[in-house]
């Protein structure tokens, strides 16, 4: 099963909220593709001030094509925010472009493998982990100080609905504990008027990655890449979760609202977690 590509971001947007982040100053990270890629894409068009990081020099190419399409700044910078060196560096280099940071979007990672689990390494299995988890963790570590200093500001964590998908159990341990450090820190936070939210995406319809995040075949030269499709994994998980008996109180049959399900909302839906959207 070959999974399918979409056509990429180019041009001015066919809605746009003219001037909805003016003023404001924004990272983004995992800009370089795919949905970091697509925010920064956005917020340049409604006329954000943008740091865009990302571990490729791809980035400041995106940089380039964003600039002057919108009233704010776009720079770029390379760092590893599987450290947290990494994270230091990407918020030292933003003080040097804003007067004040207002929003960081976290949204490094992503599955490498897709296997069952008892057929990863060690080594694999830290990958993911230092892939999908560190990131975002560096980065609100490294973010704070400068937020609570400001007086207040937003962090949006990137999370996956596949925190109960199949074939990828280290990377869906990796976005639970993303989940976990919102719920945590919105709370330790809350009283520097800083708010921590996240975002659960699905599949997405993005062109080839420019930047290949790892081998979609099962090993062993099985060539299932429907092990991983990029579509897929929404609907399985929703299978998976029908097949388990997810249900609501009452009911007979499966519910698979995710939006409900993702979101905590107060309708006697059993979740694993709740995410939250984020208005930023």
């Amino acid at each position: 099963m070959n999974a399918p590509v979409g056509q990429g971001i180019s041009g001015r947007p066919t809605h746009v909220t003219a001037e909805r982040f003016f003023g404001q100053s924004i990272i983004v990270t995992g800009a370089a593709q795919g949905i970091g890629l697509a925010v920064a894409h956005r917020i340049a068009y409604e006329d954000g001030n943008l740091v865009l990081v990302d571990r490729s020099e791809l980035v400041h190419e995106v940089a380039e094509q964003l600039r002057g399409v919108g009233k704010g700044t776009v720079d770029s910078v390379t760092a590893d925010l599987e450290t947290y060196e990494g994270a230091q560096q990407s918020i030292e280099f933003a003080r040097t472009k804003f007067k004040n940071l207002d929003i960081v979007i976290n949204n490094v990672g992503g599955t490498i493998w897709a296997k069952p689990f008892e057929e990863y390494t060690e080594e694999e299995i830290t990958k993911e982990i230092q892939r999908s988890l560190f990131p975002t963790l560096w980065m609100c570590r490294a973010t704070l100080p400068c937020l609570i200093k400001n007086g207040g500001g937003t962090i949006v964590n990137v999370s996956s609905i596949a925190t109960g998908g199949v074939n990828r159990v280290p990377y869906a341990a990796a976005k639970g504990g993303v989940n976990g450090i919102v719920s945590a820190l919105a709370h330790e936070a809350a009283h520097h008027n800083v708010r921590v939210v996240a975002t659960a995406p699905g599949g997405t319809l993005a062109p080839e990655r420019k930047v290949k995040r790892g081998p979609l075949r099962h090993p062993g030269g099985t060539g299932r890449t429907d092990l991983f499709p990029r579509l897929g994994g929404s609907l399985l998980h929703h299978r998976q979760r029908a097949a388990r008996g997810w249900r609501r109180p009452g009911l007979g049959h499966p519910r698979l609202d995710s939006v409900r399900t993702f979101t905590g909302h107060p309708s006697g839906m059993t979740s694993g977690g709740a995410t939250s959207r984020a208005r930023i």
